[in-house]
């Protein structure tokens, strides 16, 4: 099949990161997607987010006739965080968040120096370890990035509006202290595209057509490029 012009990205193996296939998980605060919603709803789904920006300072170095210019320390920029504001089991995940750093009926703040440690992401915990995972059209993470000492910059439960029909929605603004993507992903990348094309072939073994069979009355897989089904 002709390519049309536009080379690697008509490509079979070619899979497109899709701005709508992601997940972002802080323990505590919103989840992986996992559980069960009969169990009650402990934390609030994402509605946006972003990958992470970063920016480096600079030293200015005068040189003869020229300015040039070094990096120096980088600095990474805040992102924004919005969660549907649903009705959950106890209490509201973002307050309670808020409340371990500053307490508003109490009048109490705690500042903290404490780094997220593995052992310690609980409801008390004020650094969190955040987890932005991207998908692939199966579910299959293809990129995953974690930002470090992730906590809440500015917390804003929205603004109402009785002529309006739209969710509320709860807004984090993260400061973190580095982000980077795992170095496994290599692997698990190589891993998936294998996992998808051997559930592909499966599927189409296991859904035999027997001759003169109307195909409405079977449902047959559909595999993509790379052997993804939809």
């Amino acid at each position: 099949m002709a390519n049309m012009g536009i080379g690697v990205l008509g490509g079979q193996n070619t899979v497109f990161k899709k701005k709508h296939q992601w997940l972002f998980s802080i323990i505590g605060i919103t989840s992986d997607g996992s559980g069960n919603a009969r169990d009650g709803i402990a934390t609030l789904p994402p509605l946006k987010s972003a990958r992470p920006t970063v920016t480096f300072k600079e030293m200015e170095i005068q040189h003869l006739t020229e300015t040039v210019y070094y990096p120096q320390k980088p600095q990474w920029k805040t992102i924004e965080l919005v969660l549907y504001d649903l009705k959950t089991k106890e209490g509201h995940p973002v307050f309670e968040w808020l409340k371990t750093i500053y307490n508003p009926e109490e009048g109490t703040w705690s500042p903290t120096f404490k780094e997220a440690q593995p052992a310690d992401q609980g409801p008390n915990a004020v650094k969190r370890t955040a987890r932005l995972q991207l998908l692939d059209g199966c579910g299959c993470v293809i990129e995953k990035w974690i930002f470090d000492n992730a906590w809440p910059q500015v917390l804003d439960f929205g603004s109402l509006d009785m002529a309006s029909s739209e969710f509320i929605t709860a807004n984090i603004t993260l400061r973190y202290d580095r982000a980077y993507i795992e170095s496994d992903q290599t692997n698990s990348n190589e891993t998936t595209t294998t996992d998808a094309a051997n559930r592909a072939d499966t599927a189409a073994t296991a859904s035999p057509i027997s001759a003169g069979e109307p195909l409405g009355q079977r449902s047959l897989p559909l595999a993509g490029p790379g052997g993804r089904i939809f």
